[in-house]
């Protein structure tokens, strides 16, 4: 399913839409004077299924997609594979008005089905360099399944939500936090939060121990190259 000419999946299509809405109508990244600049690179650490990722690439720059847990990973990298195909397609130069059209047509339009589940595999392709030249869309992306933390380690634990993926986290004593937030902006998802109590109602039902690589930012970036816009989901 899509919306405007911006095809994706989805883990869960309450959250999803309220990522669309977030990402792309009200540009919720784009504030406080942080622009995309078609070229540069953008780091979008904690990726989730990759809308902020999507919306860097139709304005021109080149993404580095940072995603620890593997169900969103596949999704994120099945979406930028999408998005590389349809952009393969087009009978237009990259840069033409007709590809920086993309993200006010996707704007523009209502969200309505929002896509479908990915089984799609993520992965690992060469390292991001914005300064080489990329006929192919698929050289302006790439997606590291990991966390970015201080020290690089395996089998690193997170907790997996899969009712509301965006909770998901490695940090679950920080959960109502992050609930909080997330209920002042959403009201569709079904977050299973108990009456009265702030918490979650079941949560050892819905939550899903999984594994992780976490390393380290610079061992991603290839040779030094300038990041343009960093976004990271803590």
């Amino acid at each position: 399913c899509e919306v405007g000419e911006l095809s994706f999946a989805h883990l869960d299509g309450a959250e999803a839409e309220q990522l669309w809405q977030e990402v792309w109508g009200r540009e919720c990244y784009l504030q406080h004077g942080v622009t995309l600049r078609a070229g540069g690179l953008v780091v979008d650490v904690g990726a989730n299924i990759g809308l902020f990722s999507l919306l860097a690439l139709s304005r021109g720059a080149h993404v580095l997609a940072i995603e620890p847990l593997p169900p969103l990973a596949a999704v994120l990298d099945a979406n930028l594979q999408t998005w590389a195909q349809r952009e393969s397609a087009r009978p237009v130069s990259a840069g033409s008005d007709a590809q920086q059209g993309l993200a006010a047509s996707a704007a523009a339009a209502a969200p309505g089905c929002l896509g479908r589940p990915a089984e799609a595999p993520a992965q690992k392709r060469r390292r991001v360099d914005p300064g080489e030249a990329a006929p192919d869309p698929s050289a302006r992306f790439h997606v590291v399944q990991a966390g970015i933390g201080a020290a690089p380690a395996v089998g690193v634990p997170f907790v997996f939500f899969p009712d509301c993926p965006g909770e998901s986290t490695r940090h679950p004593n920080e959960r109502a936090a992050q609930r909080a937030a997330l209920l002042r902006e959403l009201t569709t998802c079904p977050l299973r939060v108990g009456e009265g109590t702030g918490e979650d109602a079941s949560a050892a039902e819905v939550a899903a121990a999984v594994q992780a690589e976490v390393t380290r930012l610079e061992k991603e970036v290839a040779g030094g190259a300038g990041v343009g816009v960093g976004k990271q989901v803590l």
